[in-house]
């Protein structure tokens, strides 16, 4: 399904980030003072490689492995996800992955 939204919004906004997301899925984001939106084309392969190997003042824990104290592995789907579910935190849904592997990507719109 594809729509258009159409929204004029207020210009305090400009000084802010603007994320559209679908249940916990980011799908477009407006970055503060940028004219452009980013709409999300390839989604996340849910590898968890962004979730592992976290620094040891990680905001959601640290497990024993090193990893987000959250991430778990699904083996009947192959693939990992955030224990929490909808309860995760909002920053782990907007933040930028700096990480070779994440497959996550937009198209400037």
């Amino acid at each position: 399904m594809t729509f258009t939204i159409n929204v004029t919004l207020p210009d305090w906004v400009d000084e802010r980030d603007i994320f559209i997301v679908a249940g916990m899925e980011v799908v477009a984001i407006r970055r503060a003072y940028q004219k452009t939106i980013n709409v999300k084309k390839d989604r996340c392969s849910q590898c968890g490689k962004c979730c592992m190997d976290v620094s040891k003042d990680h905001f959601a824990g640290v497990g024993s492995d090193g990893n987000c104290e959250y991430l778990s592995f699904d083996k009947l789907s192959n693939l990992y996800e955030c224990k929490i579910g909808p309860y995760k935190p909002f920053h782990c849904c907007v933040v930028d992955q700096i990480i070779p592997e994440c497959t996550v990507t937009y198209e400037v719109k």
